[in-house]
């Protein structure tokens, strides 16, 4: 699979336009951000992920924000501006007007069935993602706002909306073991969970584009996590401290965050 990127003209921000390492070390050691991607195909457990090492970073004594895309677009879709209705009108436009209930909140589940039916056009899906992307940086932006600490942004299509540089080339691949387990215990169709899979890349995949990002920027990390359902409560605070080592491994400097806190 190919590595594209999509650029939002409509969302300028300052600190995208500076160079990658100045960037990076403005909002590490001036802002006290220290970004992480969460990216991975559907069912991986991304979020389950997120949870649990907020819970041990927090317990280390550095705060952390867990930042879900998905969330904030569900915000979004219920937002009262008319910034947020002209995406839902929008949606509507392209997809149907099923697509709005009765009551004006959107319709997920058929949305979800349009976008990655397979005569969807590629076009539609990126024009929608283009329409609610912006909205969404911004609303990220007002989540970080005066924050210090560990900011971990899930985005299962990070890397191929080419935002990256959004996370500073950091990147936890999460992937999962059991992959029909984890579908079923979300409830999720399998044949959907198939539909939008081939629109997404695998956690291989992922893993490589990243990294090849990573030399041409000269800078960044790809941490991989695989998640297990059958995991004992002893497996999963194992694995969450090794992923937490892994992480202050890389982002050293953030320990100097919690100190400047206490």
């Amino acid at each position: 699979m190919s590595c594209f990127r999509i650029l939002y003209f409509d969302f300028p921000h300052l600190l995208d336009l500076l160079p990658f390492a100045l960037k990076r070390a403005f909002e590490e050691r001036v802002l006290g951000q220290y970004k992480i991607g969460v990216i991975g195909p559907i069912a991986s457990g991304k979020s389950h992920m997120c949870r649990r090492l907020a819970e041990r970073s927090k317990l280390l004594g550095i705060p952390c924000l867990h930042v879900s895309y998905d969330q904030l677009t569900r915000e979004l879709y219920a937002e009262q501006s008319p910034e947020a209705e002209q995406v839902r009108e929008r949606i509507v436009e392209l997809l149907g007007s099923d697509t709005r209930d009765a009551d004006g909140s959107m319709n997920r589940k058929i949305m979800a069935a349009r976008l990655f039916a397979p005569d969807c056009p590629e076009e539609t899906r990126r024009t929608i993602e283009k329409a609610i992307t912006p909205h969404v940086l911004r609303m990220e932006q007002e989540l970080l706002t005066g924050f210090r600490g560990l900011v971990l942004i899930e985005c299962a299509t990070l890397l191929e909306m080419g935002l990256m540089g959004r996370v500073n080339n950091h990147v936890i691949v999460v992937e999962s073991l059991e992959h029909d387990a984890m579908l079923l215990a979300r409830q999720i169709d399998r044949k959907f969970a198939a539909d939008v899979a081939r629109h997404q890349s695998t956690a291989d995949e992922l893993a490589n584009l990243a990294n090849r990002l990573i030399r041409n920027d000269r800078g960044g990390f790809v941490l991989r996590y695989a998640n297990r359902m059958s995991e004992t409560r002893d497996d999963l605070n194992r694995d969450t401290t090794e992923l937490m080592r892994q992480v202050l491994s890389v982002l050293p400097s953030i320990l100097d965050e919690t100190e400047a806190l206490c």
